[in-house]
């Protein structure tokens, strides 16, 4: 009898030039290993079985080559013949659903991506999908199950797309074969891919504090959980005993992990999810790293999305990624990805959460691979917040790490956010001083004490600074003490070269859609020539009345928040002829409207700068609000709106 673990198939790629220990079941006292290339010997080891009949026998590889080979495995009368076994770049892609989404799901890989991992040849081994609902093992699994699978195979199309183009990209530019374990589930907390026995006492404590780690009573009772984060998949090393601990052995070049939405959503210490990064990093460098030589940890933060009323949570936790990556550079690569274009799939039901732009993430991982493992490019991770300098009227941001220089994309500053000493969080203006240095400000906030950047979870798509080509890693800098306590809410509206925003109907259902809507007898479009900035929201009339406007609809998590500040300003033109008015349509359906009054005149003729002050607001919510404008006699009824802000 010979039995081998799952790994070793016909079809595998294995980590060229490495310690690969060959594990198996078996009835001799003693295992030859060997592998061959057209009759000649590459490598040849031997070794003795256990009491139990398990061998883990270690076997130096050969180096990387298209070509195939052969593997034997000899155990006294029995053996075990592996054809197509192939030796190039081996990668771990773990995490959770953002990982694990398939080929299938994304639109390129039948128009043209499919061909292409073929002509790489790429490889993933791919194991048996985790039951959600069934008991977890009560010890580690030494066999696994699963396959090996290349882009000519049916079952590729279930393979990590991230992991899929991040191969081909570093098999082309590298010119050797490559390939990926594919050890992700979606809806996975960071816990479960851990091994009980390796736990710091501090993670102990803190699954403890939070009702999560296990105890015989405890083990294998969550089956009827109705939210995947508690079932018994996601207890403590249980992905890890049915997927991971059959691989250990297999050297792997490093990590590539997209994982974290679950740790985030419920009893989430940010500062706990790094140290548990950290700890995972590092038994999976010894479990799979070549001894030596360094085992890189590539991940991404988190692509923005809400849930409930959280709409800073993710903006926190991927400060907690900031933070690995900018302590520990020689271990982590951060790569960044809320400047990509969502394009959600239609397969996962415009679950925000599942952003279908993997296979230009999975560029954007290998890039960084390419410049910062091999060495084939300057270094270009995400840059990170080095300095914020405060100065009155403004402040000064550096930035390290930026190896061109910062720019916005589209030309436009957004998700960047200044506070004055009242803690009230405004969009900031900004402009590039020099190549790692941004000034920053707003009109109403006299002396600015922070910034913030990407930390809105609703603001998908829409922050543009960016270095080293993509997007700058986001950044706080208040205190940690002070995180939990800010509350901001997107303010698309302000933003008036924006042709539209992503509105929620719920938590998992993300549409594009207009920001303003025309009131009755009106309509709206932009200029880009008749405006103050880059371009103004146009309101017009089709009726006679002499009374038109645009309103903007309170939304998930980017509610209206008046009641926090003392005033709007907006600039109107032509300001001659018109009245302008705030009208907010409250939760009852009542109406409470506020006159503008002329402040100031702007340099450019016929604009005005008008304020809208919120005295004796009602109590109640804000469902929307509208600017509202009555025109003189005989005046055309149109109206054209530029910076548009609030005061604190």
């Amino acid at each position: 009898m010979l039995r081998l673990t799952s790994v070793f198939a016909n079809g595998a790629l294995f980590q060229h030039s490495a310690p690969l220990w060959v594990k198996g079941e078996c009835t001799a006292e003693s295992v030859e290993i060997k592998i061959e290339r057209d009759g000649h010997v590459l490598s040849y080891a031997e070794g003795k079985t256990q009491e139990n009949g398990r061998f883990s026998v270690l076997l130096n590889t050969p180096e990387a080559s298209f070509a195939p080979c052969e593997m034997t495995v000899t155990a006294g009368e029995d053996t075990a013949f592996l054809s197509d076994i192939i030796f190039g770049e081996l990668w771990l892609a773990g995490g959770q659903s953002n990982m694990e989404m398939q080929n299938s799901e994304q639109i390129e890989y039948e128009k043209g991506e499919r061909p292409r991992f073929a002509s790489a040849g790429i490889r993933a081994y791919q194991p048996t999908p985790i039951p959600l609902d069934e008991d977890a093992l009560d010890a580690p699994d030494f066999f696994g199950e699963g396959e090996w699978t290349c882009p000519e195979d049916k079952a590729f199309e279930n393979a990590s797309a991230l992991a899929s183009v991040f191969c081909t990209a570093l098999s082309e530019a590298l010119g050797v074969p490559c390939g990926f374990l594919n050890i992700n589930r979606g809806a996975t907390r960071i816990e479960t891919w851990l091994p009980l026995d390796s736990l710091t006492e501090e993670i102990v404590e803190n699954q403890k504090e939070i009702g999560r780690y296990p105890t015989k009573e405890n083990w294998n009772t969550y089956a009827k959980e109705t939210t995947f984060l508690y079932k018994n998949f996601n207890q403590i090393s249980a992905c890890e005993r049915r997927v991971v601990a059959p691989l250990y052995g297999v050297s792997a070049r490093g990590t590539i992990w997209f994982q974290g939405c679950s740790n985030c959503m419920y009893e989430c210490n940010y500062g706990m999810y790094a140290k548990t990064l950290s700890l995972l990093r590092d038994i999976w460098q010894e479990r799979f790293g070549i001894q030596g030589e360094a085992f890189p940890f590539l991940f991404s933060t988190l692509y923005p999305y809400p849930y409930g009323s959280e709409t800073i949570a993710h903006g926190r936790f991927n400060q907690a990624l900031v933070g690995l990556a900018a302590k520990e550079p020689e271990k982590y690569q951060l790569i960044t990805n809320y400047d990509l274009s969502p394009i959600w799939s239609v397969h996962t039901k415009n679950h925000p959460v599942h952003s279908a732009h993997k296979y230009a993430l999975g560029e954007r991982f290998a890039r960084v691979a390419l410049a910062s493992v091999y060495r084939k490019e300057e270094r270009c991770d995400a840059a990170l917040l080095e300095e914020a300098e405060k100065c009155d009227g403004y402040m000064l941001l550096r930035f390290s790490r930026v190896t061109d220089t910062l720019s916005f994309k589209g030309g436009n500053v957004r998700g960047l956010y200044i506070a004055g000493e009242d803690g009230k969080y405004l969009p900031a203006c900004a402009e590039v001083i020099s190549s790692d240095t941004l000034r920053v400000w707003h009109p109403a906030i006299a002396k600015p004490t922070e910034a913030l950047y990407a930390m809105l979870s609703n603001e998908i798509y829409a922050c543009t600074l960016q270095a080293n080509g993509m997007a700058v890693a986001p950044f706080l800098t208040a205190p940690r003490e002070c995180w939990q306590s800010i509350e901001i809410q997107a303010r698309p509206w302000c933003d008036l070269t924006r042709d539209y925003d992503y509105q929620y109907r719920s938590a998992i259902d993300a549409q594009p859609r207009a920001i303003y809507s025309p009131l009755e007898n009106s309509g709206v479009c932009y200029d880009d020539v008749n405006s103050l900035g880059k371009r103004s929201l146009h309101v017009y009339g089709e009726g006679t009345e002499g009374v038109f406007g645009a309103f903007y609809r309170s939304r998930f998590c980017a509610k209206l928040d008046f009641e926090k500040y003392s005033a709007l300003s907006a600039s109107v033109f032509p300001a001659r002829a018109l009245t302008p008015s705030l009208v907010l349509t409250l939760s009852d359906g009542s109406t409470h409207k506020i006159v503008g009054v002329r402040t100031k005149e702007c340099e450019k003729p016929e604009w005005a700068e008008y304020r809208f002050a919120f005295e004796d607001l009602p109590e109640m919510p804000i469902d929307r609000f509208a600017f509202v404008f009555e025109t003189a006699k005989g005046e055309c009824p149109y109206a054209n709106i530029d910076n548009i802000y609030l005061i604190p």
